[in-house]
């Protein structure tokens, strides 16, 4: 189930430093176990309600091929911050 960004979460201000628009890398396993490297652009930010706790996920964009997943933020690395 997801759910929108609550601030008063204990993580937030870890949440805080991913912005929607953020050019991010990460690892993933689309071949078994073969391990890619990937990078994309965050599309939302939310919170997936997994055995008894919620944690931070993010939509985001695989440049390269032209698809959407939801990662766990805590494996997104940013490489460049949205612009203000």
């Amino acid at each position: 189930m997801k759910n929108k960004i609550n601030s008063s979460s204990i993580d937030s201000k870890f949440v805080k430093h991913y912005e929607i628009g953020d050019i991010v890398r990460y690892c993933g396993d689309d071949f078994g176990d073969c391990v890619e490297l990937k990078t994309g652009i965050i599309l939302d930010i939310y919170y997936m309600s997994l055995f008894d706790g919620d944690f931070p996920y993010a939509d985001v964009y695989v440049m390269g091929h032209d698809k959407q997943e939801s990662v766990m933020l805590g494996n997104l690395a940013i490489l460049y911050k949205v612009s203000d």
